[in-house]
């Protein structure tokens, strides 16, 4: 990366908050606050405790449980999804079980909420198996189509070399399906705060979904904006995590071809 690039996404950042706050100061609505409102707000919400109520900051009664909700389903999803679906697609039942896919494909994930509110009991364990079956399904269905992808001749010299069974799904399958993969991984990750997000404005009584629909019902217009402000760098934070352990764990994802300048003359 070059000091360019370095500096040009703090600045960025920097225009963006002013180009706000001057706006707010300009429009003089309350439902429209700066920066410094927000930023008080979100201080009161998870910073400040209230010894009479709870002995305990909003970080923790609400901001932990959702990331641990969140990031726990997710990371379940994962491991479900690539194993079943690195099996699935090399299986010969991938003709009977890619209908069934696709369906699931189609469906929005936030139809999982009202669905499973008729199969699970309200709180902790609806929120869990929302997100799970909502980050499940894009893992699982790239997974399986990156099995698929793998060219034959690849699988063909492993097994001349006696890779078979979970040695050649693990030592080549997998690596080969990897960048497929890595995508539906994103993909659920985003739809991991999503319906975190859905979930807890539904069936909980904590939670940075919860305090945002509360905000939103209490008129509470800089509650809602710090919740929203949250979720964006929560979100940051949970994929600059991501990618950071794409490049440890899979670094020939990350490889870049190498350009005119280093190619070595004929």
């Amino acid at each position: 990366m070059t000091r360019r690039a370095v500096l040009l996404g703090p600045a960025v950042l920097t225009a963006s908050v002013g180009t706000w706050h001057l706006t707010a100061l300009s429009a003089k609505d309350p439902f429209f606050p700066t920066p410094m409102d927000v930023g008080r707000r979100a201080q009161q919400l998870w910073f400040s405790s209230n010894p009479e109520a709870s002995p305990h900051t909003g970080l923790l009664e609400h901001v932990l449980p959702s990331v641990l909700r969140a990031v726990g389903s997710w990371a379940g999803a994962v491991v479900v999804g690539v194993v079943v679906g690195l099996w699935l697609g090399r299986s010969a039942l991938h003709a009977w079980a890619d209908p069934l896919l696709q369906l699931a494909r189609a469906l929005p994930p936030p139809l999982l909420v009202p669905l499973t509110l008729t199969l699970l009991p309200w709180g902790t364990p609806l929120q869990v198996a929302v997100i799970f079956m909502g980050c499940l399904w894009p893992v699982l269905v790239a997974a399986v189509d990156g099995s698929r992808e793998v060219d034959g001749m690849l699988i063909a010299t492993a097994r001349l070399n006696g890779a078979t069974g979970i040695r050649l799904l693990l030592r080549v399958i997998a690596p080969a399906a990897a960048g497929r993969i890595t995508a539906g991984v994103r993909i659920s990750l985003s739809l991991a705060l999503v319906l975190m997000v859905v979930s807890e404005m539904v069936a909980a009584t904590n939670g940075i979904g919860y305090q945002l629909i509360d905000a939103a019902r209490t008129f509470d217009a800089a509650g809602l904006w710090a919740s929203v402000v949250l979720l964006g760098v929560l979100g940051s934070a949970l994929n600059t995590a991501l990618i950071g352990a794409e490049r440890r764990l899979l670094p020939w994802l990350h490889r870049s071809a190498p350009t005119v300048r280093n190619m070595p003359h004929a």
